[in-house]
C-alpha cells in the first residue's frame, strides 16, 4: 500500500466555534462564535449524541449565460441573458477533512473546539465529500440549466391551467345567452391525468437537484486560502453518533474566560464521555 502524503485524515472534524447564520443576508457572518457559545455547543452534542442539521445552508452562486422565464398569465417563454443568480441548498451538517498537522489555519474561522470522529463511522453514516467549484464555471452553469428547467415547470402549473381552462369553457354561453353543452368531465378527465402525471414527474428532477446542491460548494478565486482547502464533507440528515464513532475532543485550555479544557474534563463525568474518548488540549495539539 501507497503511503498517504499526509493530506488525508482518518479522522472528520466538527468545529463547535463556527460562525452564525445569517438568515437575511444568507450567508455566515464574519467572525466564529464566543468561546463559551462554543463550549456550550461541544457540550450540548455530547449529551445529546447527535449532530444535528443546522441553519446553515450552502448558497451555490452562478452566473448564467440565460435562464427561461414563463409568463403566468400568457404561458409565454421569454429569456433574459448574463443573470448571476444563487441556489439555496436544504441545511446541512459539516465535517472537515483536515490531518491534525493542519488544523491551526482553520482556527481563524472555526474556533479552537472540535470532535474528531473516525472516517469510518462517517462514511457509515453517508457524509460525502464536498464538490468544489468557482462561481463562473461551466461546470455550475450546467447545474443551474438543469435546476432552472424545474423551476420552470413551477411557474407553468399544468394541474391549474386545466382547471381554469375547464373553468372557462363551462361558462361559455350561445348567442341566446343558455350554457353551451359541453361534457367537461369527459374532456378533461385525460388531460388533467397527463398534468398530474407530469407536475409529478417534475417533482423528483427537482428534489434531485436540490440533494446535490448541498454537497456543492461554490467559491470565489480570492477564497482558495480559506474555502477550498477546508476539505468538507456533508449530510443533509444528522448525525446520531456512538462514543465509540470518536476519535478525540479537542478544548484549549486558556481563552478569553479561564481554562475550557480543564473545565471540560471537569464536565465528561456530566456528559457520560468514557474514559476510552482522548480529550486533548489543543495548546499541545496544534501549538506546540
Amino acid at each position: 500500500m501507497p503511503i498517504s502524503p499526509g493530506t488525508v485524515s482518518k479522522i472528520l472534524w466538527h468545529f463547535t466555534g463556527g460562525p452564525r447564520w445569517n438568515e437575511k443576508e444568507q450567508r455566515q457572518e464574519n467572525q466564529p462564535k464566543p468561546i463559551d457559545d462554543a463550549c456550550a455547543a461541544l457540550v450540548s452534542i455530547l449529551r445529546s449524541r447527535e449532530l444535528r442539521i443546522g441553519q446553515y445552508k450552502e448558497v451555490v452562486k452562478v452566473i448564467v449565460p440565460y435562464v427561461n422565464e414563463c409568463d403566468p398569465t400568457t404561458l409565454k417563454i421569454s429569456k433574459r441573458y448574463n443573470v448571476p443568480l444563487t441556489i439555496v441548498s436544504a441545511p446541512v451538517c459539516c465535517l472537515a477533512d483536515i490531518p491534525i498537522m493542519h488544523l491551526g489555519y482553520h482556527a481563524e474561522r472555526y474556533g479552537k473546539i472540535a470532535i474528531g470522529f473516525h472516517r469510518d463511522a462517517v462514511i457509515r453514516h453517508g457524509f460525502s465529500p464536498v464538490f468544489y467549484q468557482l462561481d463562473r464555471s461551466a461546470v455550475l452553469q450546467a447545474i443551474y440549466s438543469g435546476f432552472g428547467a424545474t423551476k420552470l415547470s413551477e411557474l407553468c402549473d399544468l394541474e391549474q391551467e386545466v382547471a381554469t381552462l375547464r373553468k372557462n369553457i363551462e361558462t361559455v354561453k350561445c348567442k341566446e345567452g343558455h350554457p353551451a353543452e359541453v361534457d367537461t368531465m369527459s374532456l378533461f378527465y385525460d388531460l388533467e391525468g397527463l398534468a398530474n402525471a407530469g407536475n409529478s414527474i417534475m417533482s423528483h428532477p427537482k428534489k434531485g437537484f436540490e440533494n446535490f446542491v448541498a454537497y456543492v460548494k461554490s467559491f470565489e478565486p480570492e477564497e482558495f486560502e480559506t474555502i477550498y482547502c477546508e476539505r468538507e464533507w456533508r449530510s443533509t440528515k444528522p448525525f446520531n453518533f456512538e462514543f465509540s464513532d470518536i476519535s478525540m475532543v479537542v478544548v484549549p485550555r486558556n481563552v478569553d474566560s479561564g481554562d475550557h479544557y480543564e473545565r471540560f474534563v471537569h464536565d465528561t463525568r456530566s456528559i457520560g464521555l468514557p474514559k476510552t474518548v482522548s480529550i486533548v488540549a489543543w495548546d499541545d495539539l496544534v501549538e506546540h
